[in-house]
């Protein structure tokens, strides 16, 4: 089938704040990140305001924390006013999903060994007894089975990978698998269900029909939840099962599926996850982006999302891509001090410091 055609039946169909005490007051008190030392005292609910960075950070330290503690019935309640309310942080990424990320982030320290990871197991299991009827524990699980699969295979190419640790890994992907779905019908009322399920298949190297129908039902269900795109961006990357056109061509695909207010921005969004996750900044001379409506897609980020991490990034790409004009239009945004996390280097912001001036001129 025509792959314009195939992508379309694939698409159709930190600072911390709030001492606990302060939380079940509601009160609103603003504290620097070095006056509170246990992650134990904040909570994500706390952080709104936060910038992007701050946020996820603070959000990812007390998630590994309660979960290492056993305070699963807070991360609950948290997951369920997220999951409600389709909460985002400041730059438009969404909350809910972000959780996962305190538990791998948990997992990765308890993995080492087959010992270590049962006892992580068991973690998991008592926050399934503990809330059976919860989507979150049974993602959580998935996510710590699928850190213990990289653990054995390691972090390398293919090729370093050793020959014994293939068996493993391979095992313990279709164990992910397995439970998610038998859990599908409690777990998948989270949409992040499907943004682990769509990563398993890129895993196991689904053909591109069946990673096309799970890929269709979960935009239908949730055409506005952004990491369910995001495991399809990694899907048509040329590293794992497609090439550049492909992926221009799934991401104009992806601008119909989303509700019309994301669809200019999605576009800007993919791109971004793909610089991160195979091209960094060679995605503007390594692929058939379309500049045009990559700058409608990243204004229109920016005009829900004025969030200075995005607007460091989006100036970033716009030199990266050599467009001084854009470049100097998203420079003139940035508000104090210019965050290098977004830039990578001193050397490389000065550059497009000059070619933004050179606009001016």
């Amino acid at each position: 089938m025509h792959i314009e055609t195939r992508l379309n039946v694939c698409l159709k169909g930190t600072l911390r704040m709030l001492a606990v005490a302060c939380l079940v007051l509601s009160c609103q008190v603003s504290v620097s990140a070095e006056s509170i030392s246990s992650p134990a005292s904040i909570s994500p609910h706390s952080l709104d305001q936060l910038p992007e960075l701050e946020y996820q950070e603070a959000t990812y330290e007390w998630v590994s924390d309660a979960f290492g503690k056993g305070r699963y019935a807070q991360i609950e309640t948290i997951g369920k006013r997220y999951r409600r309310t389709g909460a985002r942080t400041s730059s438009g990424l969404w909350k809910s999903g972000m959780l996962y990320n305190g538990i791998s982030g948990y997992a990765k320290g308890h993995i080492e060994d087959e010992a270590s990871f049962e006892i992580l197991l068991r973690h998991h299991d008592q926050w399934i007894a503990a809330f059976p009827q919860s989507p979150m524990p049974y993602i959580g699980r998935v996510r710590s089975i699928i850190a213990r699969a990289f653990a054995v295979r390691g972090g390398g190419y293919a090729s370093t990978v050793a020959p014994a640790a293939w068996p493993i890994f391979h095992q313990l992907v279709e164990q992910a698998r397995q439970e998610l779905e038998r859990s599908k019908v409690i777990a998948a009322e989270d949409p992040q269900w499907y943004g682990e399920m769509l990563n398993i298949g890129k895993l196991q190297n689904w053909p591109r029909d069946a990673f096309g129908v799970l890929a269709d039902e979960a935009v239908t269900r949730y055409p506005s939840y952004y990491p369910i795109y995001f495991e399809m961006t990694t899907y048509f990357l040329p590293k794992w099962h497609g090439d550049i056109q492909q992926l221009d061509l799934f991401a104009k695909a992806a601008m119909k599926r989303v509700p019309s207010e994301d669809a200019s921005a999605i576009y800007a969004r993919i791109y971004w996850m793909a610089s991160q996750s195979q091209f960094d900044l060679r995605v503007f001379s390594g692929s058939v982006v379309d500049w045009r409506q990559m700058v409608s897609g990243m204004q229109a980020v920016l005009s829900r999302y004025p969030d200075q991490w995005n607007i460091n990034n989006f100036a970033l790409f716009a030199c990266a891509a050599g467009d001084g004009k854009t470049t100097a239009a998203m420079m003139n945004r940035i508000e104090g001090t210019p965050i290098m996390d977004a830039w990578r280097s001193k050397n490389r912001y000065e550059a497009c410091l000059h070619l933004a001036q050179a606009q001016r001129l």
